[in-house]
């Protein structure tokens, strides 16, 4: 649980640099990843009202404000076209659109995290970061730096004559990443940052006049990586080849985009509708989100996208610290048990992060209790499994049986 005693809206940096000098006081950016921590914050110092969530081009850099949230680098159009689409790539992926409204670019590099897409694209584009009383720094100097208690005002991104690529491998389309590859081609040859490795993003430099299998064997050869439930480290090290080798043969500067010029309808609770003889059924689950659906495919498939999370041990509300409302979630799932069973429906129950179960009372085991996936670590096979903190996600612990039984 987080607690803050005290909020303090910072005037000027000099009186946010001054407060954050005390072990007990932290910057809060979007508040993402803080409210899932157990910590006891003496003085939360907010900096939103300094102009530091804006993006400014000029002919020969973009400066952008510590605060500007992630949305905000998807949608700007001079960082789309200079990076030939790749920053909005990076991005996209990063849970849904209200997190990335909230969470900043300052939070995700400070963090330096190891699956952090944000941090794998700005490496490659050879930003630096601009703190307060450090100064302008690298920011490949600063990603491996320790954390101290200086402010991080902007990130500096110097305009080159480059090309620019972002690939991910996922699990699940809005899941924390399997490998991160961002890449740039100009006149000194290829560089690759990757990512999620599933340490922090490092550089691998390669030269123009090696073959694309060439360069992808040296980076192969080169990276170091680790075994998590996400991927081992031989699969990390064959997907960092892939991704190299697609970014030089097939020259991804920018992924194809599709349009679909749909008109949009708003669904309602109970609604059923029909895709191509496909029968869908729409279930209101508030709580996640205000307007948080499932979906029912056939009578057979629950697509239950963010209200479940499942444990070892069975589901659960999903992630309290980003839910709009954990108690309307927790009232929301034992709704929806409760409309199923009374129509003696037994589906497959796929999730947007954890698997899937057949069983209808492992999916809901534990739908009065949140998940809170910082409470417990993973050695213990009753916890739940933590998504955001892999220091006890190894190949071992896989292979031990913590998720033995899970989705059956």
């Amino acid at each position: 649980m987080l607690t803050i005693r005290e909020y303090k809206k910072a005037e000027s940096l000099e009186e946010a640099y001054t407060l954050n000098q005390k072990k007990s006081n932290r910057v809060i950016g979007g508040m993402i990843w803080l409210k899932m921590e157990t910590l006891n914050v003496g003085t939360a110092i907010d900096l939103s009202g300094l102009g530091l969530d804006t993006i400014e081009e000029t002919e020969t850099e973009f400066r952008i404000g510590a605060m500007a949230s992630l949305r905000a680098l998807e949608l700007h159009e001079g960082l789309a076209a200079y990076t030939n689409g790749a920053m909005r790539e990076s991005v996209r992926h990063i849970v849904g659109v209200q997190l990335r409204n909230l969470a900043t670019v300052g939070g995700s590099l400070y963090s330096r995290f190891g699956f952090s897409d944000v941090l794998t694209m700005f490496l490659v584009l050879d930003a630096q970061v601009e703190l307060y009383k450090g100064g302008i720094v690298p920011l490949s100097e600063y990603a491996e730096s320790p954390k101290d208690r200086d402010i991080l005002v902007r990130i500096i991104v110097p305009k080159k004559n480059a090309k620019f690529n972002y690939q991910s491998v996922r699990i699940s389309q809005t899941d924390i990443p399997v490998l991160t590859c961002a890449s740039v081609k100009d006149e000194n040859g290829y560089r690759f940052a990757i990512g999620a490795r599933p340490a922090r993003a490092q550089i691998y430099a390669q030269s123009v006049d090696k073959t694309a299998e060439q360069m992808a064997e040296a980076v192969r050869a080169e990276i170091k990586t680790g075994s998590s439930l996400r991927g081992s480290a031989e699969y990390r090290r064959h997907l960092a080849g892939v991704l190299v080798r697609r970014r030089v043969i097939y020259h991804l500067y920018k992924l194809p985009q599709v349009t679909i010029n749909n008109e949009k309808v708003l669904l309602h609770d109970g609604e059923v509708f029909d895709i191509d003889g496909i029968k869908i059924e729409c279930f209101l689950v508030p709580g996640h989100t205000w307007g948080h659906m499932v979906y029912l495919v056939d009578g057979k498939y629950l697509f239950t996208g963010d209200t479940i999370w499942f444990g070892a041990d069975g589901g659960y509300s999903f992630i309290s610290a980003l839910a709009e409302d954990n108690k309307l979630a927790v009232k929301s799932l034992a709704l929806l048990e409760k409309k199923l069973k009374k129509r003696g429906l037994h589906p497959l129950f796929i999730t947007g992060h954890t698997g899937w179960t057949d069983n209808i009372e492992f999916a809901f085991a534990h739908k009065n209790a949140l998940c809170s996936p910082f409470k417990k670590r993973a050695h213990d096979p009753n916890a739940l499994y933590d998504a955001y903190d892999e220091s006890d996600d190894t190949e071992e612990n896989a292979k031990s049986g913590y998720l033995k039984g899970v989705g059956r």
